[in-house]
Formats: structure tokens, sequence, C-alpha cells
């Protein structure tokens, strides 16, 4: 079972997996970010102390920088194996298609009997291959975040957008400076 359609739903396969191990590497940092970006586009900082602006400025740096690390030191990208056996998941009885028309009939290559009965299963395990398709994404984040914190930022930042929609890069630059 070879052609265009096992590439394009193997590629898919892949995909599915790269995010979800994107996802749960770096979704501290994404939420990081959110925050920083919120407080950046609010303007709160601007409130504040020079030293309690840089105190704050450098400790969200480190912040992200170690949650990039972390999810960098977590994250591998997936193989065409693990996209193979994500694909194979979704066979209907269970049964391995793609794994299957890889196989070679190991006794019996004399008898036609053997032959005619391998020959069956091969063309059945590549019709099953073929009505195989790669699954959507699982919802990974209620397992990693139980409480909905992931929330929190993207409220922030919405928030310091609608506050800050005039002018976001002065405050962006006021922020960084």
């Amino acid at each position: 079972m070879r052609g265009p359609w096992l590439r394009i739903s193997l590629g898919l396969a892949w995909l599915v997996l790269a995010w979800e191990r994107l996802l749960r590497g770096f979704w501290p940092a994404l939420a990081g970010t959110g925050v920083g970006l919120a407080l950046a586009l609010s303007g709160v900082t601007s409130l504040l102390p020079g030293w309690l602006h840089l105190a704050l400025l450098i400790t969200l740096i480190l912040a992200l920088g170690v949650a990039f690390g972390l999810g960098a030191r977590r994250f591998s990208w997936p193989t065409r194996g693990q996209a193979w056996r994500a694909l194979e998941k979704n066979a209907r009885q269970g049964h391995r298609p793609l794994t299957a028309s890889a196989d070679v009939l190991a006794l019996g290559g004399e008898d036609p009997l053997s032959r005619a009965l391998w020959r069956r299963h091969r063309n059945r395990m590549a019709a099953e291959a073929r009505a195989l398709r790669p699954s959507a994404p699982t919802p990974i984040m209620a397992g990693l975040d139980p409480h909905g914190l992931r929330v929190v930022p993207i409220l922030l930042l919405a928030v310091a957008l609608v506050a800050g929609h005039r002018d976001p890069g002065a405050r962006l630059l006021a922020f960084l400076s």
C-alpha cells in the first residue's frame, strides 16, 4: 500500500503528533509570553518606579527563558514510525493494515492455497488501509492545566489590547525601556 494517499495521511498524522508535542512542551512559555505582552500593552509598568520596572522585566525574561528551555528539553519531533502507528490506531477492527502491507508470507509459498489466502489477506488489509484517516489532535490542555489557568493570559491580553489599542508600539517600547 504505497502512493500519494499514504504520504499525505502519514504527513497529516505526523503534523497532529508534532502539534500535540509542541503544545505540551511550550504552553507555559506561550502563557508567559501572553502575560508579558499584556503587561506591556496595558501600560501598567509606566506607573512603577524604575527599579521595579527593571526587576519585573528581568524576571519576565528569565522566566520565559526557563520556560522555553524546559519546553525545548521536553520536546522531540515525532518519527515516521510514530506517525505510522498513530495512523494505524484508527483501524476499524484493530488490525494493523499498514504493517500487514509490509509483511511477507513466511511459510507455504509453494502451496497455491496458502498463496491465495495470503493474497486475499493482503487485499483486505490494503482496502482497510485506504480507509484509514488521521485523527484530529487530542485535547490535552485540560490534563495539563486542570484549573484552567491558561485562560488568564488570553483574557489579560484581550483587555490590554482594548486598553492600548491606540499606541501599541509605543507601549511595547516603553515596556522594554
